[in-house]
């Protein structure tokens, strides 16, 4: 019987109602001129074209395969690739991005040179009238700086990182329940495993900036949910790996939270936000991050858990962009 060989890289791309996005990328990998893949397309249930589209590709190039699943999240999605994969590296695409020609390429060529467990590479923000590059460099290329600049200096998701399959796998590693900051979640058990990291400079992942994502959401509902995410993993991953008494990594998880609390301020008020930012982190306001022209009152937002001082804070920007328009 006839065995087929293991590919080099395993791609997972988990999907969920991207039909108007999903071509690109799913070309974008078809036209990569390193050929040596596989892609696991997990789809999450979709319920738009998005499941007929991943089904399409497989059949016309089998180097795609194709699990439809209920919907169930992307953290689940990508745990249902990361069961089946068996290539050298790893590396986790989002369905909504698309990759330049040479993106696999420039990782594999990084991660065997140098014989390394993870490559981390550049990326381009796109915003779709103008792109912004993004060097995504760690100041120092060992992994405890590596986890540290995760919560700062460094994006964390997984879409710009090529990674050893045989750490995933040998240490059992999964993405947690929650959806939100799971990226971050995984990214920081990876760094717990990783012995040995390299920087690839070129930027040829491209990350569309979609306003109407999760990320970018006003519905307060979903924001809640979002911080609630945030907490319960980025918690989880600290006493798993007894992070609390890192001051670099407590410094950047205050980032995180503030930040977060920051868009939990600008919503309209509920009695459950008002507990959330009572109860979560209160300390949070004495390691704020002090840059910005209107930084002090976002730090008095977040000392008084009120959203008085955001509301001051529209309309001094306001008033900084009146003026810089007369002057200019």
């Amino acid at each position: 019987m006839l065995t087929m060989e293991k590919p080099q890289i395993s791609i997972i791309v988990p999907v969920y109602n991207v039909e108007k996005y999903l071509r690109q990328c799913l070309d974008s990998i078809i036209t990569q001129t390193f050929t040596d893949w596989e892609c696991i397309l997990v789809d999450d249930g979709s319920k738009d074209n998005s499941g007929s589209i991943c089904d399409e590709y497989a059949q016309k190039d089998n180097r795609f395969k194709v699990i439809h699943q209920v919907n169930s999240g992307s953290s689940a999605a990508r745990n249902k690739g990361l069961s089946v994969i068996s290539g050298k590296y790893t590396l986790c695409l989002d369905s909504d991005d698309w990759i330049d020609s040479d993106f696999l390429t420039s990782l594999i060529t990084i991660a065997d040179a140098d014989n390394v467990d993870m490559v981390i590479s550049a990326f381009v923000y796109d915003h779709g009238n103008r792109v912004v590059v993004r060097l995504n460099k760690p100041t120092q290329l060992t992994p405890p700086v590596v986890t540290r600049e995760l919560l700062t200096l460094l994006h964390a998701g997984l879409w710009n990182k090529l990674v050893r399959t045989e750490i995933i796998h040998k240490n059992h590693l999964q993405f947690p329940k929650h959806d939100f900051y799971e990226d971050m979640y995984f990214s920081i058990s990876l760094m717990h495993f990783v012995k040995s990291v390299a920087y690839s400079s070129i930027p040829a992942y491209h990350y569309r900036i979609n306003n109407q994502s999760l990320t970018h959401s006003s519905d307060v509902a979903k924001r809640i949910r979002m911080y609630k995410d945030f907490v319960c993993n980025l918690t989880e991953i600290f006493d798993k790996y007894n992070l609390w008494n890192d001051s670099k990594m407590m410094e950047g998880l205050y980032l995180h939270v503030n930040g977060e609390k920051l868009h939990l301020l600008d919503l309209p008020q509920s009695e459950e936000i008002k507990k959330l930012l009572s109860e979560t982190f209160p300390e949070s306001y004495k390691y704020f991050n002090w840059k910005g022209r209107v930084a002090w009152l976002n730090y008095l937002a977040l000392k008084f858990s009120t959203p008085f001082f955001i509301k001051i804070r529209r309309f001094v920007e306001m008033g900084y962009r009146v003026i810089r328009n007369i002057t200019h």
